[in-house]
């Protein structure tokens, strides 16, 4: 895994800018070591998901990420994602698989998220999500577009 930001102003609101790259193959060519192993066969995971990387085994990720603190209350932050999921295209045991596909999938993803703090209230998150591809083979996500509404609470 790789990464660099940096933070810059535009006009009065402060943005931060990220570039992260991730591969969870231990080797070029070489996939099936990490997550899943001939002798630790449930590899990497705990319960069936993935513990180190939210792309599981043998995937790549480039991602790019801005964010902005629009006031005091509320930020937006736009991320851009390039994922190539389960290269190899291969589950070595059956007892855990690979927790996003069974097969390769090749796909961008656009997230754009805002936020907005009420005092004593809670915070008010609102996402969208666009994929390139639906991607879940295991009938989880099948559609392109995903919108959501959070309202966290805080209990003092």
């Amino acid at each position: 895994q790789l990464g660099i930001s940096s933070i810059f102003d535009m006009g009065e609101v402060p943005w931060k800018w990220y570039l992260e790259y991730a591969d969870t193959a231990v080797y070029k060519n070489k996939f099936n070591i990490a997550y899943e192993h001939h002798i630790y066969r449930t590899g990497y995971r705990y319960n069936k998901k993935a513990i180190g990387s939210t792309y599981d085994n043998d995937s790549t990720a480039f991602v790019f990420g801005i964010m902005g603190r629009l006031s005091s209350d509320s930020s937006v932050s736009i991320k851009l994602s390039n994922l190539k999921i389960n290269r190899d295209s291969k589950n070595l045991f059956a007892i855990d698989t690979h927790t996003l596909s069974s097969q390769l999938r090749t796909f961008n993803r656009l997230n754009i998220e805002w936020q907005q703090h009420f005092m004593k209230q809670g915070t008010l998150k609102l996402n969208v999500d666009y994929f390139s591809d639906g991607f879940d083979d295991y009938g989880r996500q099948k559609n392109k577009y995903r919108i959501g509404v959070d309202w966290e609470y805080p209990i003092y």
